[in-house]
């Protein structure tokens, strides 16, 4: 128990000093960063939801998320977790997927119409 409680604790600082340092910290790529991973690679990002702690790490060049879980309530052993892994390459080759209306594609029908209609009252206004 007092183990995990040490290394989510470092893993914690770790998270919060990559965070806080910001890219081209050369230090702090090299303390912080796993090996492999190169600078403005790796995003962290930490989300409290209904009292869950959660941690996601985005490997951008690998195109994957991690999500992990802290959970107080649970047995000491169970407490940090991996609850997902996702690639997400392929999400990005989607152009719509379980969107409702207004769609990309309609908003950019709204939009060329609302760019017409600027060019049109700008050509009548050069007019007058």
């Amino acid at each position: 128990m007092k183990c995990m409680k040490i290394l989510l604790v470092v893993f914690a600082c770790i998270s919060v000093y990559m965070i806080t340092t910001g890219p081209g910290n050369n230090e702090s790529a090299a303390i912080a960063q796993p090996a492999g991973v190169s600078d403005n690679d790796l995003e962290l990002v930490t989300l409290n939801i209904n009292g869950l702690d959660l941690l996601a790490m985005v490997h951008k060049s690998k195109q994957t998320i991690c999500l992990y879980a802290y959970d107080m309530s649970r047995p000491d052993y169970q407490r940090f977790r991996l609850m997902a892994t996702r690639y997400y390459g392929y999400d990005m080759l989607l152009k719509d997927y379980n969107t409702g209306p207004p769609t990309p594609d309609d908003i950019l029908k709204i939009l060329e119409k609302q760019l017409e209609a600027d060019m049109n009252s700008e050509a009548g206004d050069d007019n007058k």
